[in-house]
Order: C-alpha cells, then sequence, then structure tokens
C-alpha cells in the first residue's frame, strides 16, 4: 500500500481535442448518441464495416473498429493491427445492417445487438465503441455472455472498489470503472523510435455496464472476464420489474491511460519497474496526470535495479515539465539521452507541490516504489535510500522514448503524414516536418 497524505481529488478534464481524419465525434454529443458525421466515417469493406478511429499519442499506428456483417461480432484494432481483438455475442443468428440511426444492428426474435462508435471522453481520449444488447421482453437468463478472441497476449484487470484506506490517502475510481477491466498487453510496452509507440502498453479499458429500461430506470450490472468469455450480469430483481425493452451496454474505450488517480505529496517520489530488451539510449519519459487546483513541476528519473528496490541513479533528473488542472500527457526530457544495457530500471517522477494527481490502473503486476523523503524533487537521491514502500498491484500511467543503440529500430522507411493529439494540441507530423497549431 502506498503510503500517502490525503488530498482532495479533482475532477479529470481532458484537454484533447476530438479531431482527426474522419471529423466524427461532436463536442455537443452525449456519450451514447451517434453523431451525424458517423455516417460518413462507416466504410463498407465487403464482410465487414469499417470505422478509422482517432490517433491520440505519435506513432501509436492505425486505430480501427470492424462490425462484421454476417454475424454479430465487433473487432477492436490497435497498434496498427498488432492486438485484433473481437467481441461476439452467439445468442443472435443474424446478418447485420447499418440501421438509419447510425447504428450497426443485428436483429433477431426478442433480442438485438447494436454496436456504433462513441467520441472522444474522459477515459477514452481514442474514442470507443458501444455494444447494446436490446431485450424486448423479459429474458429467460440474467447472465448474458460475450466470447472474446484473439486476446491471447492481453491481461484483463479487474477495478474493484477502492478501501476506506486507498480513499484515505488519496486515491479515488470513477464510479463506471469500479467493477470494470484495464486491458493490457502482456509484454509490450513503452515507445522504441522508429517503431509503434505501445506507451503503457494500456490497448483497451471495459467500462462497468449498465441496464437501462424503457422509461430511464437503471442498475448497475457486473462483469465478469474468465476463459476467454466476457459475462454480464443484471439484477434479477430488476429484470423482472423492467418495463421492456431493455438495453444492456458494455462499452470499450481505446486508451493509453489508466482511469484511477493518486494523490502525490511535495518532494515525495513514485517510480515503477521498466524493461529495456535491448541497449537503448532513453531520450525521454512521459508521465500522465494534473495538477488538483493550480500548476506543480515534475523531474522524470531512472534508476538502476537492485533486486526490489531501486537503486542508481541513470543520468540525473529530466528537465522539469509542468502539470496544469488539464489532464494531458508531459514529456520529460532528458538534456542528454541516458544509455542503457538491456535489463530491468526504474522510471518515474518527483514532484514539486502537494497537488499532483497521477494516473494509474489496478494489477498484479509487480514493481513501483514510492519514497516519502522530502527532497527527491530538490536533490533525487542517488543512489536510492531505500526509504520506500514497495506497492505491487499498480499500473502507472507512464512509459520511456528510446532510441536502439546503434539504430533507430525497426521502421528505417519515411512513414505516411499523421495526425494526433498532444497536449490539447492538434498535431500534423511526418518523416521530414512537424507542424504546430
Amino acid at each position: 500500500m502506498l503510503i500517502m497524505k490525503k488530498l482532495l481529488i479533482s475532477t479529470i478534464i481532458l484537454g484533447a481535442v476530438a479531431l482527426g481524419i474522419y471529423e466524427f465525434f461532436s463536442t455537443n454529443q452525449t456519450l451514447g448518441a451517434v453523431d451525424p458525421q458517423i455516417m460518413d466515417a462507416y466504410v463498407d469493406k465487403g464482410t465487414f464495416a469499417e470505422v478509422q478511429m482517432l490517433q491520440t499519442i505519435p506513432d501509436e499506428g492505425e486505430v480501427k473498429i470492424e462490425m462484421i456483417k454476417s454475424r454479430p461480432e465487433v473487432r477492436l484494432k490497435k497498434w496498427n493491427g498488432e492486438i485484433n481483438m473481437g467481441v461476439r455475442y452467439d445468442d443472435i443468428n443474424a446478418v447485420g445492417s447499418l440501421d438509419t440511426d447510425k447504428k450497426f444492428k443485428w436483429k433477431k426474435g426478442q433480442k438485438e445487438l447494436h454496436a456504433y462508435p462513441l467520441k472522444s471522453k474522459e477515459g477514452m481520449e481514442g474514442g470507443g465503441v458501444e455494444i447494446e444488447l436490446v431485450l424486448k421482453s423479459k429474458p429467460a437468463t440474467n447472465v448474458f455472455n460475450f466470447q472474446i478472441d484473439g486476446a491471447e497476449e492481453l491481461d484483463f484487470f479487474y477495478q474493484s472498489a477502492l478501501t476506506q484506506q486507498e480513499i484515505d490517502e488519496g486515491a479515488s475510481r470513477p464510479e463506471n470503472v469500479i467493477g470494470s477491466y484495464a486491458v493490457y498487453h502482456k509484454t509490450k510496452a513503452n515507445h522504441r523510435v522508429g517503431s509503434t509507440n505501445y506507451a503503457t502498453g494500456k490497448a483497451y479499458h471495459i467500462y462497468r455496464p449498465k441496464a437501462i429500461d424503457a422509461l430511464g430506470v437503471e442498475v448497475w450490472a457486473e462483469l465478469l472476464y474468465e476463459n476467454g468469455v466476457l459475462s454480464v450480469t443484471v439484477s434479477q430483481s430488476f429484470l423482472n420489474g423492467a418495463i421492456y425493452p431493455v438495453s444492456v451496454d458494455p462499452t470499450f474505450g481505446y486508451t493509453t491511460i489508466g482511469i484511477s488517480q493518486i494523490s502525490i505529496f511535495s518532494e515525495d517520489s513514485w517510480v515503477a519497474k521498466f524493461t529495456l530488451t535491448e541497449n537503448g539510449d532513453v531520450e525521454k519519459l512521459s508521465r500522465y496526470g494534473q495538477d488538483s487546483s493550480g500548476s506543480f513541476s515534475a523531474k522524470g528519473l531512472t534508476y538502476s535495479d537492485s533486486s526490489t528496490y531501486p537503486n542508481a541513479l541513470q543520468g540525473g533528473a529530466t528537465q522539469t515539465a509542468t502539470f496544469t488542472t488539464t489532464a494531458a500527457w508531459k514529456d520529460l526530457t532528458y538534456s542528454i539521452s541516458v544509455s542503457l544495457s538491456t535489463g530491468t530500471y526504474w522510471i518515474g517522477v518527483a514532484v514539486s507541490a502537494d497537488r499532483c494527481l497521477c494516473n494509474y490502473d489496478s494489477s498484479t503486476n509487480e514493481g513501483n516504489a514510492f519514497d516519502s523523503d522530502t527532497d527527491n524533487y530538490t536533490s533525487p537521491p542517488d543512489p536510492h535510500d531505500g526509504g520506500i514502500s514497495i506497492n505491487t498491484t499498480v499500473i502507472q500511467s507512464i512509459y520511456a522514448t528510446y532510441t536502439a543503440s546503434g539504430g533507430g529500430g525497426g521502421n528505417t522507411s519515411n512513414p505516411p503524414a499523421r495526425m494526433f493529439i498532444q497536449n490539447g494540441q492538434v498535431m500534423i507530423q511526418d518523416s521530414q516536418i512537424k507542424l504546430e497549431n
């Protein structure tokens, strides 16, 4: 458990502008509604309809959603198709099509499955997809199973309710995240220059679903992922008294960011294990977070590993970055790249003020250290003094960007032009120029 002082947690406000190659999200769209521009975003590919989603960090690669026509199935692709996860509902045997309300629908008897893309919002900065099961009459069961495939290399981390101690120590978790799943790649994370930017390694977030009846009465449903099946359980008493039709709406968000937050006190530091699979020169660390009421400065730190604890500081601290009340990625750049050999290290931040809110997800991964000494920001310890608390159950929203020693890595050709969002700005980048508005 992290030993931290209580701090009032403010609401995250993402500053990213929802622009992309397809401008298919409007700023006044409510969650669950489909913007008219969505119609233009569906591209017929013969056996499926495709929607190109928003890229939110540089070199992330293509992000897509595919609606399979022949069966009720949606495929969520990320990182140029390296992740291709399918979500299928086998209890409906029907061919799907795009309906007049701009939702893709599969209809059979007393059940329908609807799927449609969602706008960029807090917790899914790359947009998402709503997979909505519509029950026209009381079903024979209150458990609805979705088959998941293409997830062999993914970990599904359940986000349980925070304990009172965690809340007292400054942690917060939104209500729709309690009972949800954060989905991470088992091995891929960080950004090798010239290759795909896996960032934190997070692929998706599956939010806690709701069941809503025809009068708008709603209740939280329960999620369980096990052995390739995502089960949604709805209260039987709700189904007994509901006015039909009832919709059950698991939501899948494209994000690289942890959805929960923890506060870090002035001069404290928080570092996480980082595995470098090849010799490389670390150029910068990227951390997601915000200030609760003003602004604070942060420095990035990289330590060697001494079994369980951070050890020697590598390359000193990075240049400072300023976090404000708008939650955003901030780059903590080294003046001179830090040359590291293959192995395990620790990366993290030390902060200057009490109001730091850092994002994370709960997990079963090992390797997070919190240091509550009073001089970590002003004079980061070298070697680390060991005055730390180890927390093994979180994944921090931080990653490293590095260049493989001896060259830029796997992609030596000029990449195509790309548009992405960084720190609330629209960025256009190709191999030769970089423009900022």
